[in-house]
């Protein structure tokens, strides 16, 4: 080495980024930036399908509680009619099977009324 140099060595400049990798030839594309919109964007839809979720659920929920207030009623009324049923059960007349079908029906109603 001539004179009193000494031996300079070529240093590669620092990245900022450790995290960035190094690209043959050159350096690649921060690509943090799109990563991070793409999550945003997910985010938000994963946000959108929730609340769509919890619409339809609660939709749903409804129309359960009218269907099932509506079969109680139905029950109700089937209660109501089991109950006048038994009141009148004593009333009712029976008619011999074997002609019943073969009777007028004047002759139905004079069965009844004997």
């Amino acid at each position: 080495m001539p004179g009193n140099q000494q031996p300079v060595l070529a240093l590669t400049a620092l990245r900022a980024d450790p995290y960035r990798p190094a690209a043959r030839g050159g350096d690649m594309r921060d690509i943090r930036g799109d990563l991070e919109e793409r999550a945003k964007t997910y985010q938000e839809q994963i946000k959108t399908a929730y609340a769509q979720f919890e619409m339809i659920a609660q939709q749903l929920q409804r129309e359960r509680d009218v269907r099932i207030a509506d079969l109680k009623s139905l029950l109700m009324m089937v209660h109501k009619v089991i109950e006048f049923e038994e009141s009148h059960s004593g009333k009712v007349v029976t008619l011999p099977s074997t002609s019943v079908q073969h009777m007028t029906l004047a002759e139905r109603m004079a069965a009844v009324s004997d």
